[in-house]
């Protein structure tokens, strides 16, 4: 998932720089553009997302030993995006929560197709992380569910919240 976020960090970046570039370029269209609605988007995946990547490494994968790449990979950029929302003021809907929804849906669908398809990650073993081990369906399908129908939810509306309280505050 820290790739596939970070992937997805990039795109939304450089997916933003651009459409700031065109709005000061061509000025204020009638009409958002494509692009500018595929910004915000992958904000709306990628800013939760961060999150989740922070919070899973450092709560249940970070084993003590620090390295650089870590640190950048599973924390700072979490910190990039966060700045970048607030700076941006980029709006955050609750119902945007069905994007990063089906982000994770996805990613965790891939963990089910990339076990069924016998791959194998840095260690040999048939799993992308042991906590998604399918082999171990009582355990695995317990936490996908709670993913999917607590911690999803979770995420998405404290950042909703954080963003509407922002909102609300400079409207002032």
């Amino acid at each position: 998932v820290t790739h596939w976020t970070l992937t997805v960090q990039v795109f939304y970046l450089w997916l933003s720089t651009y459409t700031a570039h065109k709005a000061t370029e061509d000025g204020a269209p009638a009409e958002m553009p494509w692009f500018a609605k595929l910004s915000w988007y992958f904000h709306a995946v990628t800013l939760p997302a961060t999150f989740f990547v922070f919070a899973l490494y450092w709560g249940l994968v970070f084993d003590g030993t620090i390295y650089a790449v870590s640190i950048c990979t599973h924390g700072v950029n979490f910190f990039v995006q966060l700045f970048d929302s607030f700076a941006t003021r980029a709006p955050y809907r609750l119902m945007h929560g069905l994007y990063f929804l089906a982000y994770m849906l996805t990613y965790l669908i891939f963990t089910l197709f990339y076990y069924a398809g016998g791959g194998r990650n840095e260690k040999g073993k048939n799993y992308v992380y042991g906590a998604l081990d399918w082999s171990s369906p009582g355990f695995t399908v317990p936490l996908v569910s709670g993913i999917v129908l607590v911690i999803v939810p979770i995420i998405h509306t404290c950042f909703w919240w954080c963003k509407y309280c922002s909102a609300a505050k400079n409207a002032q």
